[in-house]
């Protein structure tokens, strides 16, 4: 260790990689509960990466990990960057079709687009990605398609499906999925977005999924769409967030149909360990008796902000006897009677409680009276 302290002091310090990795993580994670720590967290790291060339090297693939989680507005920029990484079939293919490259050359001066002749990188940018925000990913498109005025009605599908195979090309195994619109506003939205994700020739995107974060708004992701990624992903932890689903009143029983393919999605994740539920009102039951296959694996669930007013749902989570965590959380709609089987449960791997604000008052206060209770025979 001495020699090698020696040899590269002389111009700097030199720190062995393992603990700068953990100096990057210690950072990341103390700007977790930091207010807007994902801004936080991202000027944190760009500093970090002009250090020097060897924190260069360890900090570029922690950012271009989960590029789109910095840009929730979207950021054409984002999709340059990566555009120019394509393989010039492929350029040449979008050409045919009507994208022109070339007039992105008037926004050189505000960074959206270096020539692929003029730009020569030290890394392989897609390969690195890890966790895909999907939505934020289809916004920075629609972004790019904008300020580069492509004049093709279908630029933002041609691009999508680009990006998409170029992940596939490079080999990139999925770890985290997030398919949040409730976080975006579309000026062009169109269903087939998301169907592109599930098409045949992305499946390898997801074969290696853990984490699936869903959301609903109002009638999209399509039912279809779920559908069809039941029959791809098996994943090990999944959020699940169905705003105003069945309250929104659309005809043709599409919110019905949706909620069906929802939980057939559940129900299809053989492995599961973690399950989110949140604002869920209309059909809490039948998400959670989905988890019937799950009930031996599970070991932490959430409920927030959602309806539990039936008994058949307490007699399906009773049933999770490996629980190591439980949140029930600002949740309505419960019933002390519900809750009787619930509770006289052992629990014995029960480690985290958390207990707060539901109604009505006083079924919250048996469960926190048992939360209590469990919490001092875990002391």
């Amino acid at each position: 260790m001495e020699n090698i302290s020696t040899k590269h002091m002389k111009g700097s310090i030199y720190i062995p990689s393992d603990i700068i990795e953990e100096i990057l993580y210690f950072i990341q994670n103390e700007l977790t509960d930091k207010t807007d720590y994902l801004n936080n967290e991202s000027f944190a790291l760009f500093n970090c990466l002009l250090v020097n060339r060897q924190w260069c090297r360890l900090v570029i693939p922690r950012l271009w990990r989960q590029p789109f989680l910095y840009v929730r507005k979207g950021n054409p920029k984002l999709i340059s960057t990566f555009l120019i990484f394509l393989n010039d079939n492929k350029r040449r293919g979008l050409q045919s079709d009507g994208i022109i490259f070339s007039s992105l050359r008037s926004l050189k001066h505000r960074n959206f687009y270096v020539h692929k002749s003029q730009y020569q990188s030290l890394f392989n940018y897609p390969s690195f990605l890890k966790h895909l925000h999907y939505d934020y990913m289809l916004s920075s498109i629609e972004g790019w398609c904008t300020y580069s005025n492509q004049s093709s009605g279908n630029a933002i599908s041609l691009i999508t499906n680009s990006l998409l195979t170029l992940f596939v090309d490079n080999n990139v195994k999925l770890t985290s999925l997030f398919v949040w619109p409730n976080h975006i506003h579309w000026n062009h939205y169109s269903s087939n977005r998301y169907m592109e994700l599930v098409e045949p020739e992305f499946i390898g995107l997801l074969s290696e999924l853990k984490n699936l974060h869903i959301e609903t708004h109002s009638k999209y992701p399509s039912s279809r769409f779920f559908s069809k990624l039941s029959r791809i992903v098996n994943v090990k932890n999944l959020y699940l967030r169905t705003q105003q689903l069945g309250l929104m009143g659309f005809p043709n029983d599409l919110e019905n149909e949706m909620a069906r393919n929802i939980s057939i999605l559940i129900n299809e994740q053989t492995n599961l360990i973690t399950f989110t539920l949140s604002n869920s009102i209309r059909y809490t039951s039948d998400f959670i008796k989905s988890l019937s296959s799950n009930v031996n694996n599970l070991q932490n669930i959430s409920l927030i902000e959602t309806k539990l007013n039936e008994n058949e749902s307490w007699t399906i989570l009773s049933k999770c006897i490996n629980l190591r965590k439980l949140e029930i959380i600002k949740c309505f709609g419960l019933n002390l009677d519900s809750l009787m089987l619930f509770l006289s449960n052992s629990w014995t791997n029960l480690k985290t409680i958390n207990i707060e604000n539901n109604h009505p008052i006083d079924a919250n206060s048996e469960l926190e009276l048992w939360a209590n209770k469990k919490r001092n025979k875990i002391i």
